[in-house]
């Protein structure tokens, strides 16, 4: 069964998923900000990869190189993009051997290496003009 327009606008507008958007605003992060310094230095060091291994899963993103004493040179996973549902038709991805969840993976990956690189950047808001002294 299918959600028609109206449905969905009223699925999107009801309480729980205005209580979701709150929270998702107010957020669960215990950095205490959400500025992206503060989120690329708490985040696993980089540059970051996408699927750097042949026996990587779909969606798997991983670290900078490290070396351990135990397991040696590694790449430790730092994120995975799940194809959980959605209109993907596995078998067709497995037959033609191409992943669901690329672009999603690199896209991350590349606004990751992009800011730790400075080619991205993070603007301010401009201040709002003060609405004091108008009637």
């Amino acid at each position: 069964m299918g959600y028609s327009q109206e449905n969905k606008t009223e699925a999107l507008n009801s309480p729980a998923v205005a209580a979701e958007r709150e929270s998702n605003e107010q957020g669960f992060c215990k950095l205490g900000s959400f500025d992206l310094k503060t989120l690329s230095d708490a985040a696993a060091s980089g540059p970051w990869v996408y699927r750097p291994s042949e026996y990587d899963d779909w969606g798997s993103i991983r670290g900078a190189l490290n070396v351990d004493d135990d397991i040696g040179v590694h790449r430790p996973p730092v994120a995975r993009s799940s194809p959980l549902w959605g209109d993907y038709d596995f078998d067709v991805h497995r037959k033609d051997g191409t992943d669901p969840m690329e672009a999603n993976g690199r896209f991350i990956v590349e606004l990751v290496n992009a800011y730790r690189e400075g080619r991205l950047v993070e603007l301010t808001a401009p201040e709002q003009p003060s609405n004091s002294g108008r009637g």
